[in-house]
């Protein structure tokens, strides 16, 4: 679930760290076919309210830090 913009809440917000060597890909879901093609992506190809999985360990209750992210892109 995701706040809508300007309701955000440091209560809710959860912050993502990473080290070097955290792999990063794009995946894109054509949704008429339910087929996903996974490419390598960087950081940089994050964008605000983009949706992403998050793999790796929770440090508290506001603190992830990522062994693996994915960038979800949906499309027809």
């Amino acid at each position: 679930m995701i706040a809508a913009p300007g309701y955000e809440s440091e209560d809710t917000n959860v912050v993502v760290t990473y080290q070097e060597g955290c792999v990063i890909h794009t995946a894109t879901i054509y949704t008429s076919t339910g087929i996903a093609e996974l490419e390598q992506a960087s950081v940089s190809d994050i964008r605000k309210q983009a949706s992403v999985i998050i793999y790796g360990s929770f440090e508290d209750t506001h603190h992830v830090s990522a062994t693996k992210i994915i960038i979800c892109h949906r499309t027809a």
